[in-house]
């Protein structure tokens, strides 16, 4: 291979592409199992490329060069000759990407597309690019990664386009195959059928041929036409060429257009909301239709213009995930400033969110079906208030109306995340108010039965069989600074074993006061302490051997249903309790009195929708029920 490295604007350019690539969602139109050949101006061989992801096991794209890639493509893994055409592909010349997650990428990946300006959450999705070249793997280089670049739009503009008629196949040997000429830019694309005298071969009914269970039928129904509409749109908002510095500047709120921009070659996952945004809201000149209303003079089948319509009329919400199925694909959720209970079918929303965290979408209703579509960022437990008070100094007044007035003002949610996940992280306290950092004090004693003794008298002091320590606590006070749910606060753990004192604690404050205590008792004496920070543990739980990390059965562990039921009692008392205590995020209002107002009521609905559940198996709805009821916000 040629040593030149990708330069910052091929990584750039990559990114951009791989964008495209996810708002697309090419693997649910291009089947895997369907080569596209590929010839570009100068190669002696053309290239067969492969849409992956229609299996929904893994998603990008695969290219390899010549027909033995072919071969390969369309080859089983039971097949009699499958070792002769490894070892054919195995001198040729491969490249593709996958889409991967930002912490599952190797390091040496990771350097090369920050030298892009790549930076991204853990979590977030990345291209994840290995190329190959007679027997040798590696990183490609500016040409390999260039081609692949030039490959993926090629495929998308066909895509978009409608240049390969599917419907049109002679058969299934054929591969659609697309000549490839001019400025890599901006390339001329020609498209013909062409039997490479390669025959296609069944897959095997369980191997990777496999596809996940099918969507409802009239889900099924309604994402086809609205994927026939997202194609029109993507045509038509090239042609018109809205995405500009206005634009940005109106959706992300700055002007700093190097800052946008790099933030949305690190952040593929916020191109969706903000195509929705243009195509759905921009004007230009001032009086025109937007990209939507203008579909309604094409040639539209009855479906698609009943999801031009519905579109027309959806408004973003923002909605709790109250329940969601990977296994399934099934999502329920409410919107938490009206109450309103949602539930679609979406392969993606069940695959990434989590019960609790907040969904920015805007619902498509058509028939009895709901298309959500990509509005905003997903919001983690208990940041949907903060979000709202962001939006709220931006200008949004935080109703349903008000977001139907003013949608573009969710757009600045994005690159308020970013400067919250790089500000400084804060400093955490316990209970007490004390910085957190843990530690472990070893104490001798002289007599072991006269410390279990000294224990055992003390009001504070609880031994745990089941875990067979001794649990060092203090009464919750519900009217002080750092008060919590539940009865007690734990403040350590002690172990007695042998004549060994083991302790634990999680700030110098409660070190200082167990160790000055467990000195009082005759015969005690202190050995060593040590002391560790909360970055360090969190590293070192990380780096836990996984023979040492909880089991699976730990992790599920479900309690009792007579522990669910008192918890249940108890957060029911807890939050009943709630509503006549004073709330920051009410201006130190309470709740009782907070209602008294418009604005009031609003602040006080939306954190009655987004209260968590503290555990699987607590159902918080009948609890939330109570406390609209009490409050009169049903």
């Amino acid at each position: 291979m040629a040593t030149k490295s990708p330069t910052p604007r091929d990584i750039r350019a990559l990114m951009q592409v791989f964008g495209r690539f996810q708002s697309a969602r090419l693997w649910s139109e291009i089947p895997s199992d369907a080569p596209v050949a590929l010839r570009f101006e100068g190669d002696d061989e053309p290239w067969f490329a492969v849409v992956m992801g229609s299996a929904g096991i893994e998603f990008g794209v695969h290219m390899i060069q010549g027909l033995p890639g072919l071969r390969a493509l369309r080859a089983r893994e039971s097949d009699d000759d499958i070792e002769e055409i490894r070892a054919e592909v195995e001198q040729g010349t491969r490249i593709g990407f996958s889409i991967e997650r930002w912490s599952n990428l190797p390091p040496g990946q990771r350097r090369r597309l920050q030298r892009g300006g790549v930076n991204p959450r853990r979590e977030a999705s990345v291209p994840f690019v290995a190329a190959a070249e007679r027997g040798r793997s590696g990183a490609p280089d500016a040409r390999a990664l260039r081609r692949l670049v030039l490959a993926t739009a090629v495929l998308l503009d066909a895509h978009e386009r409608s240049l390969i008629p599917w419907h049109e196949r002679p058969d299934p040997d054929t591969c659609a195959v697309l000549e490839i000429a001019g400025p890599w830019r901006s390339p001329c694309i020609a498209v013909s059928w062409h039997d490479f005298g390669v025959p296609r071969r069944t897959r095997d009914p369980h191997g990777i041929g496999w596809k996940p269970p099918p969507p409802p039928p009239e889900t099924a129904r309604w994402r086809t036409a609205e994927s026939a509409v997202t194609r029109r749109t993507m045509r038509r908002l090239d042609e018109r060429e809205l995405l500009d510095d206005d634009a940005l500047l109106a959706y992300f709120g700055t002007t700093d257009m190097a800052a946008i921009a790099e933030f949305l070659g690190a952040r593929p996952d916020a191109h969706p909301a903000l195509y929705h945004w243009l195509i759905e809201n921009v004007r230009r000149p001032r009086r025109a239709p937007t990209v939507l209303e203008s579909l309604l003079d094409d040639d539209l089948t009855d479906d698609e213009r009943a999801v031009v319509e519905a579109r027309r009329r959806a408004t973003p919400v923002f909605a709790r995930v109250a329940t969601t199925d990977p296994e399934t694909g099934w999502i329920t959720a409410v919107d938490i400033l009206t109450g309103e209970p949602l539930r679609f079918h979406d392969w993606g929303v069940s695959q990434s969110t989590a019960q609790d965290q907040v969904i920015i979408v805007t619902p498509v209703r058509v028939a009895d079906v709901i298309l959500p579509l990509l509005a905003g960022p997903l919001l983690a437990r208990g940041q949907a208030d903060e979000a709202f008070a962001f939006l709220e100094q931006q200008g949004l007044v935080p109703t349903p109306e008000g977001i139907a007035k003013k949608p573009h003002l969710l757009g600045r949610l994005w690159l308020w995340l970013e400067e919250l996940r790089r500000a400084p992280p804060p400093r955490v306290h316990n209970t007490d108010g004390e910085p957190m950092e843990f530690h472990e004090l070893v104490l001798r004693a002289a007599d072991p039965g006269a410390v279990i003794a000294a224990l055992e008298r003390r009001d504070d002091i609880d031994y745990d069989e089941h875990e067979g320590h001794w649990s060092w606590f203090r009464e919750n006070d519900p009217e002080g600074r750092h008060a919590m749910l539940g009865s007690c606060i734990h403040l350590g753990r002690i172990q007695v074993i042998g004549d060994e004192i083991l302790v634990s604690v999680n700030s110098a404050g409660r070190a200082r006061r167990v160790r000055a205590w467990l000195e009082d008792i005759p015969g005690v004496g202190f050995e060593k302490m040590e002391v560790s920070s909360l970055d360090a543990v969190r590293k070192s739980l990380g780096d836990r051997p996984l023979d040492d990390r909880p089991s699976d059965e730990e992790r599920n562990f479900e309690p009792p249903p007579e522990v669910l039921e008192q918890l249940a009692r108890h957060l029911r008392a807890q939050y009943r309790n709630w509503m006549g205590e004073r709330i920051p995020a009410l201006g130190g209002k309470t709740p009782r009195q907070a209602v008294r107002s418009k604005k009031g009521r609003a602040q006080v609905l939306r954190l009655i929708h987004t209260l968590p559940s503290p555990m699987d198996g607590i159902d918080m709805e009948p609890i939330r029920q109570e406390l609209l009821r009490e409050l009169g916000l049903e």
